[in-house]
């Protein structure tokens, strides 16, 4: 079994657990989160998080357990219309509501509680070789699950544990003794449980005064973060695609706009870092290209002969078969045993084509090896550029996090609904299709730093790159969008109706589809894209990149 299918394997048994312990039907584990049939439940406890490439069965199993707690025990809209907006406060909230359902954890399901006790020893351990204790901000937040745990729970601290909470908790406690005492009392109302957990929350977050996004607070607070698939916040709405329904619901037609463009930005990869920066970036991603093994000769030809319109270029005389060679009749009249009296016509493919790989720079990204993306397109482009096709090497992602100065805009001018787009977009030209890889090499170097990495509007960016391609001459022109998931932007998201970016993506990509002629393909890392195109393939791109990876273009478009 890959591991694919592996993952596959384990999202299946999770949705199984869920359902049959939470009794609700519709329930499924995807994308390493909990959907419903109102779309994916926003999760802000970071002991729910599961890596399915790495995580034991014990610990998936203890996380689904917990997760259909969760369901079974918590009014999912009061909960929802509570959360606060810091984003210190509502993983604080979020984890407080979690130890909640938890304590409702029947003592007479042996294996529930020890599941639950594993997926959280698990994750305790993670955060503190992760040195997440090391700042104050991070041992705060430890420090007070672990005490709430203690008070709901009765499980007391591990020896691990103990003694890095032990001067911590002399300053936490006495923050927060009058609603920590008023949690077990409520256990059984969340309403009530509730004004004191965001008591707490709001009492821990102004004693810490970390107000960032969560990219910024995980590098510069080391705190911990929630799981993984609040990227996917915005397919929530749901999809359609022609006649057949995807399994998310369906939302409202796209009516996409954007408040200003006045921060928008197109860039080359070149202007991203310094010459010198860029100069050990490419040595970084030569030295990774080096060590996978693929014949560039052998996969230009195989493109060649994928991509390549036969063309004329001369005939092979004296053949057994084809045309007569009317010139060969009297050597079959002097010798009728002869019979090379025929001639063919030779035909060479010639790559009349221009591809364009379109890349997410989101910093989602940054877990879904980056690298991989990097050696695998600058790999193909060398290739492509062999075989006789232009390529083109495009980037997407934001000038800012949480809106930027569009939010302050918007914000100035009374905060408006429905505002639309609501980020400064940054659009990035790696390599341009007249300019050969060779020149092009270190500009596509800058895709092995992620500082750049933000926010993704796929839409727009997809939209951008089609309007490049139908200006080009070649009768053949590919587009590829690369990709570990939907459109993802936190103000956007906020401030517009559900897969308000979700939709114009389909949107996008379905006009592309139907009304151009431009070849549209999708590569989805370790994410099934087939919700947003009609050809996608999801590769696992982890370690030296495999076959699979190398006959990515040959699936997509044979």
């Amino acid at each position: 079994m890959n591991l694919l299918d592996s993952k596959r394997l384990v999202e299946r048994h999770n949705s199984a657990v869920i359902r049959a312990l939470s009794g609700h039907q519709n329930a499924s584990y995807r994308h390493q989160g909990l959907w419903t049939n109102a779309g994916a439940v926003d999760l802000r406890t970071s002991h729910l998080a599961l890596d399915l490439n790495q995580d034991s069965y014990t610990h998936a199993r203890g996380v689904a357990d917990a997760i259909a707690l969760r369901l079974k025990h918590t009014d999912l809209e009061l909960h929802q219309s509570l959360m606060p907006r810091h984003n210190i406060a509502a993983i604080i909230f979020d984890t407080l509501e979690q130890l909640r359902v938890e304590a409702h954890a029947d003592k007479n399901l042996i294996g529930l509680k020890y599941n639950l006790e594993q997926a959280f020893t698990d994750w305790q351990r993670d955060y503190i070789h992760q040195g997440l204790t090391e700042n104050h901000a991070g041992l705060v937040i430890f420090t007070l699950i672990q005490v709430v745990r203690s008070n709901m729970l009765g499980i007391m601290p591990t020896r691990e544990v103990t003694p890095i909470i032990e001067e911590p908790q002399f300053h936490v406690i006495p923050l927060i003794s009058i609603p920590l005492a008023q949690l077990r009392k409520n256990i059984h109302d969340q309403s009530l449980y509730a004004h004191h957990a965001l008591e707490i929350s709001t009492i821990i977050a102004d004693y810490l005064d970390v107000d960032l996004d969560n990219e910024e607070l995980a590098s510069r607070y080391k705190i911990p973060l929630p799981p993984n698939q609040l990227d996917l916040k915005t397919v929530s709405g749901g999809l359609k695609r022609g006649n057949k329904t995807s399994t998310i619901e369906d939302s409202p037609r796209s009516d996409y706009h954007v408040f200003t463009t006045c921060y928008d930005r197109i860039v080359n990869g070149a202007t991203l870092y310094s010459p010198q920066q860029r100069i050990k970036l490419r040595k970084q991603l030569d030295k990774q290209i080096s060590e996978q093994s693929i014949s560039l000769s052998r996969l230009a030809l195989q493109l060649r002969y994928l991509f390549g319109l036969p063309e004329r270029s001369g005939w092979d005389f004296a053949q057994d078969e084809g045309r007569i060679d009317a010139r060969r009749l009297a050597q079959l009249v002097a010798n009728p045993a002869y019979h090379s009296i025929f001639k063919r016509e030779h035909q060479t493919p010639t790559c009349d084509l221009v591809v364009s790989f379109l890349i997410d720079n989101s910093g989602s990204m940054k877990n879904q090896r980056y690298e991989s993306v990097a050696v695998l397109v600058d790999i193909y482009c060398r290739a492509l550029e062999l075989a006789g096709a232009k390529t083109e090497l495009l980037g997407f992602t934001t000038n800012n996090w949480n809106g930027g100065r569009v939010m302050q805009d918007w914000r100035k001018a009374g905060q408006p609904a429905n505002p639309g787009r609501l980020n400064e977009a940054l659009f990035i030209i790696y390599k341009d299709a007249e300019t050969p890889w060779r020149r092009a090499k270190y500009s596509i170097a800058s895709l092995m730093n992620t500082l750049h990495y933000r926010e993704g509007i796929d839409g727009e960016a997809l939209d951008w790159a089609a309007r490049r391609l139908s200006k080009r001459q070649e009768k053949r022109r590919a587009l590829i969008l690369i990709s570990d998931g939907a459109p993802m932007d936190s103000a956007t998201a906020n401030t517009n109706h559900d897969a308000y970016l979700a939709q114009h993506l389909y949107d996008i990509a379905n006009r592309i589809e139907t009304h151009s002629n431009i070849e549209l393909r999708s590569i989805g890392i370790d994410l099934d894209m087939s919700e947003f195109f009609r050809r996608s393939i999801t590769l696992d791109l982890k370690g030296t990149l495999d076959k699979e990876a190398f006959a990515a273009l040959e699936t997509l478009y044979c």
